[in-house]
């Protein structure tokens, strides 16, 4: 139902020398779809393939694979450990520079082996208290930065 009435679930895009992989962690997760293989296998082939083409490569996810800590326990807000290991091993060998996710509507951005892992705040509830916002991002030639851009609270909230 969700490919019929937006799309793909799960896909990939460039722009100059930036590769964007947009994974559906859900499916990814429950590790016992079909679609979980299959998705899993494209995931490998996308990153060999811009890997291969000297490309940065930025993983776009709703689930971030940890919150603060990539050894911390499984939980609802993360990517179960044996994936999450398995992820983290397949983003490193294949030169991933940033994996961006939400759903915990808190900010935390660590680096693990060079690999920058950022959850950002929500333009509608943060429970960690930040103000409202999302994260904006400039890619330039050998450099990669970002900002928090703050938003208004809805007035009718």
């Amino acid at each position: 139902a969700y490919r019929q009435n937006y799309g793909d679930d799960y896909y990939s895009f460039t722009r100059g020398d930036c590769a964007f992989v947009c994974i559906d962690a859900t499916a990814l997760i429950a590790q016992t779809l079909p679609e979980s293989e299959k998705q899993e296998s494209w995931l490998k082939d996308a990153l060999k393939e811009f890997s291969s083409k000297r490309m940065r490569i930025f993983i776009l996810t709703h689930q971030p694979l940890f919150v603060k800590s990539p050894d911390e326990e499984s939980a609802y807000f993360n990517f179960p450990k044996p994936l999450r290991e398995k992820m983290l091993a397949l983003f490193k060998e294949n030169g991933v520079v940033a994996v961006l996710g939400g759903h915990t509507h808190i900010n935390s951005i660590t680096t693990v082996d060079g690999v920058v892992y950022a959850i950002s705040e929500t333009t509608s509830n943060n429970f960690d208290k930040r103000p409202f916002g999302y994260r904006l991002w400039h890619v330039s030639k050998g450099k990669i930065e970002w900002e928090f851009v703050e938003v208004e609270p809805n007035p009718q909230k």
